[in-house]
């Protein structure tokens, strides 16, 4: 699937709104088993394609996400930061 999404969005493609919903909802099921740099490659091409994921599609990366960022390299956190700015996501901080 991760080749899948950076292959067409590397190439410019557009494969419409319904194609890419329903690729959000089968990669979301796989982020449980996904490395750093895999989750943030699906953040960029999606990002890279226009796609705004739903709010529980993005929350469901950054918990996979979670401690595993610790070992990420800079260039995927900064993929997973640019993609979270472009789709203007706000994180609200229970202090």
């Amino acid at each position: 699937m991760l080749r899948t999404i950076w292959s067409v969005s590397t190439l410019d493609a557009c494969p419409g709104r319904p194609w890419l919903d329903a690729f959000c909802h089968a990669a979301a099921s796989r982020f449980h088993a996904c490395q750093p740099q895999h989750l943030s490659i699906y953040a960029y091409s999606l990002t890279r394609l226009g796609h705004v994921p739903g709010e529980h599609w993005v929350e469901a990366l950054l918990e996979a996400s979670g401690e595993s960022l610790r070992r990420a390299s800079a260039q995927n956190v900064a993929n997973l930061v640019w993609a979270l700015g472009k789709w203007r996501w706000v994180a609200v901080l229970g202090f």
